[in-house]
């Protein structure tokens, strides 16, 4: 396997495009490069889950406090689901 899809496409908040339709992004992230059997690897991994759970769930505007809550459970749904993933990657 050289990628793993982030599992936040039925979790990201959605964004709501022009026309109304709600769009929920999927993101990629390589593995192919990365040794899972060391430590090193799985360090990297773990700082491209978080790139990645960042860029899926997006920002929200500072002031806006639902928002930052539906963004921050966005990304610690993603980062749940990817690490779990990668514990069992890593055995």
């Amino acid at each position: 396997m050289n990628f793993v899809l982030l599992a936040v496409s039925a979790l990201a908040t959605p964004a709501t495009a022009s026309t109304g339709d709600v769009v929920r992004p999927d993101v990629v992230v390589q593995i192919a490069d990365l040794d899972l059997g060391s430590e090193a690897g799985l360090v990297a991994l773990d700082r491209r889950i978080e790139a990645a759970a960042r860029r899926a769930c997006g920002l929200a505007h500072p002031l806006d406090a639902k928002a930052n809550n539906d963004v921050a459970q966005c990304r610690s749904d993603a980062l749940r689901r990817a690490h779990a993933w990668r514990t069992a990657a890593a055995h």
